[in-house]
């Protein structure tokens, strides 16, 4: 038995997996917890009413996130003081 199920858009082929994946956890009364950081991830949480967290990322444990790497212009998800990552509406 589980609780709590687990899909990210880049380890199931997408958003519109994910979208599936997410729906077929709320028809069994669950939640998806959506694996990965990224817009792609992003625009899955904004859409599924059944995910609770976000996980924003990890690129190595002596980088700080905060910091984009050299090849990106700014970070995709910025967190505020309070540790939420806002979405556009």
């Amino acid at each position: 038995a589980c609780d709590i199920l687990r899909a990210g858009a880049n380890g199931v082929g997408g958003i519109t997996p994910t979208m599936k994946v997410a729906a077929r956890a709320e028809s069994f009364g669950m939640d998806c917890e959506v694996h990965g950081n990224g817009a792609a991830s992003l625009a899955v949480v904004g859409a599924i009413r059944n995910c609770r967290w976000y996980e924003r990322g990890l690129l190595h444990p002596f980088l700080d996130y905060d910091e984009p790497a050299a090849y990106l212009n700014s970070i995709v998800d910025p967190m505020d003081d309070q540790g939420f990552v806002h979405l556009s509406q």
